[in-house]
């Protein structure tokens, strides 16, 4: 649902923490000494296909599978750590995986590696996720689901919108004009939509997103167009580009003002007043081309 949280340790000493760490892996910094299990799926952060895990496992967390082995409990193959615990041991897997799902996982590691590791992984993520929450907070349109500054996730985020205007529109737009997989929840049922900010998406891309969703949004909302069903392109947009305000660029983040002046809202005023801000510019509507990472180039 877009929430980040920092695994801290609960309970006594013989208590072990486990962390899903599925889409945190690689995006996100966190304590290793925090927890006895991190284990993840390398299909978001690393770039890969699913249908393997990964897991770090601590001394106390390889005890405690050994020990649980020895004492005679019947366990399925399939959810036996210990055959998985000896079977890394020798480099080796219980089962043949998938190798594609291997190359990619190694090859997205060798590229965090090459670069300074999960700092620099980590700080792509939370870089694309300045520019998009950045968005978020100074359009009248949109807002992050997750009010909690601290708490909302740097690898996906989720974006509720104003009932003035559908996401479900917004999707089917965006899908039209080449921008796909952006739907929200379904279980949320809320009106959102849910952004991957994984370390292999360029942070220009995000950033060319919100000038999408800015030059989207102000389309769906402009009288000029008053369209009702979802059956847009480019050409239908188009029509609306004179009405699109001025975008302020600032530091990383692409920031949508509506009102100008003194009128506007003194957080958009103290957004656009920051240091370093820099040229004054239109949205436009199309992702911008980028050279994409190694990791991602699949």
């Amino acid at each position: 649902t877009g929430v980040m949280l920092d695994p801290v340790r609960v309970g006594g000493p013989d208590e072990l923490k486990v962390v899903d760490a599925t889409s945190a892996a690689g995006g996100l910094h966190f304590d290793a000494s925090a927890t006895d299990v991190y284990y993840f799926a390398p299909q978001k952060a690393l770039a890969a296909d699913g249908g393997l895990w990964i897991a770090m496992i601590s001394p106390a967390a390889v005890e405690r599978i050994e020990r649980i082995a020895a004492s005679g409990r019947w366990c399925p193959p399939s959810l036996d750590l210990k055959i998985a615990l000896d079977n890394s041991r020798k480099d080796q897997t219980y089962n043949t995986p998938a190798l594609a799902t291997v190359f990619l996982a190694a090859k997205t590691v060798g590229w965090f590696n090459e670069n300074g590791g999960l700092s620099w992984s980590a700080g792509r993520s939370a870089t694309s996720a300045e520019i998009l929450y950045g968005w978020a907070e100074a359009s009248d349109a949109a807002t992050p689901f997750v009010g909690i500054e601290s708490q909302r996730s740097k690898v996906v985020a989720t974006i509720d919108f104003d009932d003035s205007i559908s996401a479900d529109t917004l999707c089917d737009v965006l899908r039209a004009n080449g921008i796909v997989d952006t739907n929200g929840y379904r279980k949320l049922g809320r009106n959102q939509l849910r952004i991957g900010m994984f370390p292999a998406i360029e942070p220009s891309d995000i950033e060319a997103l919100t000038r999408c969703l800015h030059y989207c949004v102000s389309a769906l909302t402009c009288p000029a167009t008053a369209v009702s069903d979802t059956r847009y392109s480019d050409q239908r947009l188009a029509a609306c580009s004179g009405c699109l305000t001025p975008v302020w660029r600032v530091g990383q983040g692409v920031i949508p003002t509506r009102a100008t002046g003194s009128a506007a809202p003194a957080r958009r005023r103290a957004l656009s007043s920051r240091p370093s801000s820099t040229a004054l510019r239109r949205s436009r509507g199309s992702i911008s081309s980028s050279k994409p990472s190694p990791a991602a180039d699949r």
